[in-house]
């Protein structure tokens, strides 16, 4: 009975324990991303080393970053993720070089960072021509775009200037016409004044029509109009 009882004492206290423990709390999105370029930053670094030991001419006897705790310095500028260390590596006389490689990859958007170049002291010692060739394309692109994005921006701005000029127009030939009558008060139309040429003056009616009037059939108020003209 006694082992029943220590059976059900430790149930208990797993249970106890279990039921008492906080829950996992997930990440929020910013630390996910954050958890997400750390694993890649981690990646890259070990990658870098595989790279560069390629393009020794004595891999298995080489030493990354001697001296340095952390490993080699990793540099993260937009799609961009910079590796720089320092290796040093056997000649082909089996004398100790010194080297410091940078080993650049690019980064899409859910995909796996991809090894562009690898340089040793300066000197470009490898280079992914398809994935550079892709980034140019991705450029070009975007450039398109954004020319085609300020061409129509600039055609918008062209229609809006001179949909505000006709309008302007508009308005300033609606604020011309005035009401013209004649010397006995008995006519009387809706028009603009064009010209006077010497005593006939030209007025433009709504209609488009012009009509052509001797100054002296007009009445006292429209000749003191045209003369202050």
């Amino acid at each position: 009975m006694k082992w029943l009882t220590r059976l059900c004492v430790a149930f208990l206290v797993a249970v106890f324990v279990a039921c008492g423990s906080s829950p996992t709390v997930p990440p929020t999105a910013e630390e996910a991303q954050q958890q997400k370029e750390s694993h890649q930053e981690w990646d890259c670094q070990i990658d870098a080393r595989n790279h560069v030991r390629k393009i020794l001419k004595h891999p298995l006897d080489a030493k990354f970053d001697p001296g340095l705790l952390s490993g080699p310095r990793v540099k993260r500028a937009g799609d961009k993720i910079v590796v720089v260390g320092t290796v040093i590596a056997k000649n082909d006389f089996g004398g100790e070089l010194t080297h410091q490689y940078v080993v650049s990859y690019h980064v899409r958007d859910g995909a796996d960072p991809e090894p562009l170049l690898v340089q040793l002291d300066g000197e470009t010692a490898w280079a992914n021509s398809t994935v550079l060739a892709q980034i140019v394309a991705d450029k070009q692109a975007e450039d398109d775009k954004a020319a085609e994005a300020e061409r129509a921006r600039r055609e918008l701005a062209a229609a809006e200037a001179k949909q505000k000029e006709e309008q302007r127009a508009a308005a300033e030939r609606e604020a011309s016409f005035r009401t013209w009558t004649d010397a006995t008060g008995g006519f009387s139309v809706e028009a603009r004044f064009v010209k006077r040429i010497m005593q006939t003056v030209t007025l433009e009616k709504r209609d488009g029509s012009t009509v052509d009037v001797p100054l002296g059939k007009l009445c006292e108020g429209d000749r003191e109009f045209i003369a202050n003209r």
